[in-house]
Parts: structure tokens; C-alpha cells; sequence
């Protein structure tokens, strides 16, 4: 974890995720106002997934948007997206906290897990070569 904190690319990934849950979150707090939590949080995940591919792509591993690279990167979150439903479950109905903010707890714990699975989708030896 030490190499992690010191790779440039990792800081750019932790401010950009917060940059981006700050936005998923917002999301997800307005939609509360209208959908039960479990909506909610899958309409701003969704939303979350397509802002995250582009910084991440753009600011975060300095490479070139694709289609394919679009395409293969939501992989990556399906695996964020069950890790965190399930703990989403179990702090709301389980431990009833608020599912206001029982998300926070699960993304912290995949942020190296997504870091690591982004990187190997978006950055491919030409983008490394750039």
C-alpha cells in the first residue's frame, strides 16, 4: 500500500474519486426525495460510473478515451457496485444505520480493489509510450 501512496497516478485516482463521489453522493441525496435507497443508489452508481471514466481516463492515467476502453470499464464496477449493495443491505437493515451515509463505508474499502482493475482497462502500451 506504501508503493500505492507514493504513485502519482493514485493520489490523481483518490482526489478524482472524491471529486466523483462528491458528485454520486449529491445524486443519490436528491433521488432519496423520490426512490426508496436501493434505486436511488443504482441510478447515481450508473451516473457515477460514466463521470468516472472520463477523468479517470483524461486526468487520472493520462490516456485516450475509446470505445472499447468505454465499454470494458463499467466491469470494473460491477464488482464496486455488488461489494457495495451488499454492505449497503447489511448497514441499513442490519445494523440500521442511516442509508444516508452507509455507501461511505464500502467505497473506502474498494477504493485499491478499483484503482488497480481501472488501470489495467484503461492504460494499454500505447498509452504508457504517450
Amino acid at each position: 500500500m506504501t508503493g500505492l501512496i507514493k504513485d502519482k497516478e493514485f493520489v490523481r485516482y483518490i482526489f478524482i474519486g472524491a471529486v466523483n463521489t462528491l458528485i454520486s453522493y449529491t445524486i443519490y441525496f436528491i433521488l432519496l426525495m423520490f426512490f426508496p435507497y436501493a434505486i436511488s443508489f443504482s441510478i447515481a452508481f450508473f451516473l457515477g460510473i460514466i463521470t468516472s471514466y472520463y477523468l479517470n481516463t483524461k486526468i487520472v492515467f493520462k490516456c485516450n478515451v475509446s470505445l472499447r476502453k468505454f465499454l470494458s470499464f463499467p466491469l470494473v464496477y460491477v464488482v464496486q457496485y455488488l461489494f457495495n449493495m451488499f454492505f449497503l443491505y447489511l448497514f441499513v437493515e442490519k445494523m440500521h444505520l442511516s442509508e444516508k451515509f452507509a455507501p461511505i463505508f464500502g467505497i473506502v474499502v474498494a477504493i485499491p480493489i478499483t484503482f488497480l482493475l481501472s488501470k489495467s482497462i484503461l492504460k494499454n502500451k500505447e498509452d504508457e509510450a504517450e
